[in-house]
């Protein structure tokens, strides 16, 4: 006996990750038929430029089953540039610039676009309670949104 689990308790625990994985697969089979090979993510980031309301959306489509490799664009993209990458550890993401990562997925089925909305379509935040209402006027205060 080990710290109170018998050889019997330990198979148990041995095969209990296997039993979870296989039935998430068997899950993810039954569900297969209700979804798609296709998907895409959006970005909004709205904030001030030169005095004026502006928002910039990223938007990012994923075809053929591809969408599950985005995550590691960032790691393709700097292997691939790493003579510009300086040595140390830090987030990855601010490393490259945008044109050189959509670069490194040139040969997924990864399709993206930037759209630059300007003043009368910017997101204006505005102050809410506790409940969620939005209280008074849209919140014009500061620079940076």
């Amino acid at each position: 006996m080990i710290d109170g689990l018998d050889e019997i308790d330990l198979i148990d625990i041995a095969i209990l990750p296997g039993m979870a994985y296989s039935a998430l697969h068997l899950l993810s089979k039954a569900l297969y038929p209700f979804g798609s090979d296709r998907c895409g993510m959006e970005v909004s980031v709205s904030g001030k430029l030169d005095g004026h309301l502006i928002t910039h959306t990223w938007k990012l489509i994923a075809e053929k089953g591809h969408g599950p490799f985005v995550p590691g664009v960032m790691c393709r993209a700097i292997l691939r540039e790493h003579a510009n990458i300086n040595v140390g550890a830090r987030p990855c993401l601010a490393e490259l610039p945008r044109p050189i990562v959509e670069r490194a997925m040139g040969d997924m089925e990864i399709r993206t676009g930037l759209v630059e909305l300007p003043d009368q379509h910017a997101f204006v935040p505005r102050r809410a309670d506790k409940a969620g209402r939005y209280l008074g006027q849209p919140d014009k205060s500061g620079d940076k949104i």
